[in-house]
């Protein structure tokens, strides 16, 4: 769970800070902003603030004046810059890129997934639609759509134990990026 670390009063103040977050759908939201996923999470946005995360509600939208299509867009650029930095390696196997994202802070490692400039840096190494998966919020792989076949058959027990091992589970979901958004396009079992 995220603890409260206390969200600025102004929006000046709070918006360098204002990013997604991933959490499983079975969570009871209330009036946090989140935008559902797919049918197993949704993106939640989140003020971080000395390296913990607040989870932001339409109480903070309205003391700060803004619209659900301002917070989005602020988490978007800010998204954004955070991955220019962030460097994305790759292992190869047999002869196949699987990536790793490397941000500066962990726990939004899955969600730069959804940066807008993702698909700009992701296209060189892995080309566009891209898959990846996100048992965690802080382990995520991406493979292209080349590779979905060989990597979907060969990641599956990693991921399932990521998700069983982590207090910050998200999906077992194997996920498709394309410009028409995210897609799951299949899921490895639990049990």
């Amino acid at each position: 769970m995220y603890l409260l670390v206390g969200i600025p009063s102004k929006w000046v103040d709070a918006k360098s800070d204002i990013y997604i977050s991933l959490f499983p759908n079975d969570y009871e939201f209330k009036d946090f902003i989140h935008t559902k996923v797919t049918d197993e999470f949704s993106k939640v946005y989140v003020h971080s603030g000395q390296s913990k995360f607040s989870w932001i509600s339409q109480d903070d939208l309205n003391k700060w004046g803004i619209t659900e299509t301002e917070l989005d867009s602020q988490a978007n650029t800010n998204a954004d810059n955070l991955l220019a930095k962030t460097e994305i390696s790759f292992d190869t196997i047999e002869n196949r890129k699987l990536g790793l994202i490397e941000p500066e802070y962990p726990t939004l490692k899955a969600a730069l997934l959804f940066a807008p400039a993702m698909k700009e840096k992701v296209k060189k190494d892995f080309g566009f639609p891209f898959y990846a998966v996100i048992p965690v919020r802080d382990f995520c792989y991406i493979f292209s759509e080349k590779d979905l076949d060989f990597f979907s058959k060969r990641i599956g027990q990693v991921v399932v134990d990521e998700y069983k091992q982590s207090g910050y589970p998200i999906t077992t979901e194997i996920l498709k990026f394309t410009d028409k958004g995210i897609e799951a396009v299949g899921r490895y079992p639990v049990n």
